[in-house]
């Protein structure tokens, strides 16, 4: 009798196992399979190398750094005082050469000047004896022996601060195109060196990246305005140093991997 009531529990089981599902696709609730477990993508195995490649360039182009400076009582006399030596050192650059497109204002100031102050006066507020004016321009010339030739003009037009010389290049493109190839070949060099020291080959370049790199850098320089003498000033432009730098990762397998073994 007991075994009867187990092959009758055992059915009753089985028919609710087979039963259930379609019970749930009749009432609209759709079965979904479990998903086979995914096989694990093996890892390719990379080299990475990074190459740095310079050239160094002749600069074609200079820019000039000149101001006019004066102080007097008032505010606005020290304004004209510049105002007036700065028109006349601008007619002496064009009058050297340069065209008034090339010729560009890059600083206006204008400060009061206080007396200084004595001890025991430091809560006192500042007394104002006179204000300093300024006015500063930036000169590009692309015939670099008129370079000191703008100087020296400027100068005894009324050009009382030279701020500097920087030398550049108007089209840098072809240096860094002769930079890239320069670091490509070393970063190609470092990967063939570490591929056969750890005896693995080089199979192909996954990716390739250039590295953000600085502009080419402009030299600076301060010329000696020598006046004393009355000697012209000399100004050497030098070189230009262009760099670039890349990134590649190559794909990389066992040196003898893909070779059949002798007899095969």
């Amino acid at each position: 009798m007991k075994r009867g009531i187990k092959q009758k529990c055992w059915a009753a089981t089985l028919a609710a196992v087979f039963v259930f599902p379609a019970w749930r696709a009749a009432f609209g609730q759709e079965v979904m399979p479990e998903p086979a477990p995914r096989a694990e993508a093996s890892a390719v195995p990379t080299l990475t190398v990074t190459g740095h490649g310079e050239v160094n360039a002749k600069p074609d182009k200079a820019t000039v750094g000149l101001a006019v400076e004066g102080q007097a009582d008032t505010a606005s006399a020290a304004q004209q005082t510049v105002n007036a030596a700065m028109q006349k050192v601008l007619a002496a650059i064009q009058k050297a050469g340069i065209p008034e497109r090339s010729i560009q204002t890059s600083g206006l100031n204008l400060s009061p000047i206080y007396a200084s102050q004595k001890p025991g006066q430091e809560s006192e507020p500042p007394r104002t004896v006179g204000y300093r004016a300024s006015n500063t321009i930036q000169v590009e010339a692309t015939d670099l022996p008129l370079v000191g030739q703008i100087i020296d003009a400027a100068t005894s037009a009324g050009a009382n601060r030279v701020e500097g010389i920087s030398f550049g290049l108007d089209n840098d493109l072809k240096y860094r195109t002769e930079a890239l190839r320069a670091a490509a070949a070393e970063a190609r060099a470092k990967a063939a060196t570490l591929a056969d020291a750890l005896g693995l080959k080089l199979v192909s370049v996954r990716s390739v990246s250039q590295v953000a790199m600085n502009p080419p850098r402009p030299l600076y320089a301060y010329a000696s305005l020598g006046r004393a003498a009355m000697a012209a000033t000399a100004v050497e432009p030098g070189q230009i140093k262009v760099e670039a730098s890349v990134t590649v990762e190559y794909q990389i397998e066992p040196a003898g991997a893909g070779k059949k073994a002798p007899g095969h």
